[in-house]
């Protein structure tokens, strides 16, 4: 019972983590947004950061993990679980696998345009850059302040419950 307790904690700090490497992940992209030669020899290709629960499949932040109950199903089940024949709730599961965050670089295409001053240029004018788009970096990096922001104050009222509960 007493591992419950910290679970919030524990969740709230895998938030943390998830949306401090989100943001980086979309920093960088920006940072390299016209960066045409890179130690690989090529132009900067964008990364995306992935999490995976343990064993499942990755996702892309923000998604729910499999087996989460909707909030629609949950109103949709209300008048059961307050009838006097209901069965007894479920034992929690068990704490699953740690999250894990891996950042990948995305496959897509160049953009190519007609510069031939550019020094990494081609014999014929074309110029290959990072195909970012800074809006999207942009609204990936106003939502993961916002996430990281939301897992901030859950940490905070666990640890206010958790200090008022011990004044008891």
């Amino acid at each position: 019972m007493s591992d419950g307790i910290f679970t919030s904690f524990r969740v709230s700090a895998m938030g943390l983590r998830a949306q401090r490497v989100r943001l980086d992940v979309a920093a960088e992209n920006l940072a390299n947004l016209e960066t045409t030669r890179t130690a690989a020899g090529g132009p900067y290709r964008p990364q995306v950061a992935v999490m995976e629960m343990g064993r499942g499949t990755p996702q892309r932040l923000g998604a729910l993990p499999s087996g989460t109950v909707s909030f629609r199903e949950l109103l949709a089940t209300r008048e059961r679980h307050l009838a006097a024949s209901a069965a007894p709730p479920a034992p929690a599961p068990a704490p699953g696998p740690p999250l894990t965050v891996s950042v990948v670089e995305r496959a897509e295409p160049f953009v190519s345009e007609y510069q031939p001053d550019h020094p990494d240029a081609d014999e014929d004018g074309m110029l290959l850059r990072p195909n970012v788009d800074p809006i999207q970096e942009m609204m990936t990096l106003i939502k993961a302040t916002r996430a990281y922001e939301a897992n901030a104050t859950a940490l905070d009222a666990a640890k206010e419950m958790l200090g008022r509960a011990l004044e008891i």
